[in-house]
């Protein structure tokens, strides 16, 4: 493919242009990404760690200008079976859930400014930064993939990203 950055590669195979944002499932056979192939849409695509099984999971709505919008995974669950992610709703970036197939899309919050999926915690709550207005660090929460369980993280308000949330290992 022309005009493509041989380096945006991931398993041997070109994830098109520019394949980005990518994140592996916890058990490092899959690789979540999200990737535009050059129609300005910014969707979310999963591929296996041998470079075969590519799929396309999300097909968002393109909103001008093109390239600036769209959906981008955030998190893996736990067990590997769902993917939380952020998408353009209503103006505003919106966590959503599916599962690793595409199947099962939903909304999990509807604030205000952006949000974006840092990470899944082996309890099944996921943690995400919210921006309101032109705030330059976020405030932090967590909630639940049914949508309940909504809660503050005071301690972590300001922090620009927490550095890890993988389970500690005794």
């Amino acid at each position: 493919m022309l005009g493509v950055d041989p380096r945006v590669r991931a398993c041997g195979r070109n994830l098109g242009p520019p394949g980005e944002c990518a994140t592996w499932s916890p058990d490092g056979s899959k690789l979540a990404f999200c990737s535009h192939h050059g129609d300005g849409n910014w969707a979310i695509w999963v591929i296996n760690r041998d470079g075969t099984g590519l799929r396309h999971l999300t097909h968002p709505t393109l909103i001008e200008p093109a390239e600036s919008h769209g959906d981008s995974p955030g998190a893996w669950s736990p067990d590997g079976r769902r993917i939380v992610y952020t998408s353009d709703a209503d103006g505003d970036n919106e966590l959503f859930v599916m599962n690793a197939d595409g199947s099962d899309q939903h909304r999990l919050t509807h604030f205000a400014g952006g949000d974006d999926a840092n990470a899944w915690l082996p309890d099944g709550r996921i943690v995400f930064a919210h921006f309101a207005g032109d705030e330059p660090l976020p405030q932090w929460y967590v909630i639940r993939p049914d949508e309940t369980g909504l809660a503050s993280l005071p301690q972590l308000d300001g922090a620009g990203d927490p550095l890890s949330w993988l389970p500690r290992k005794s």
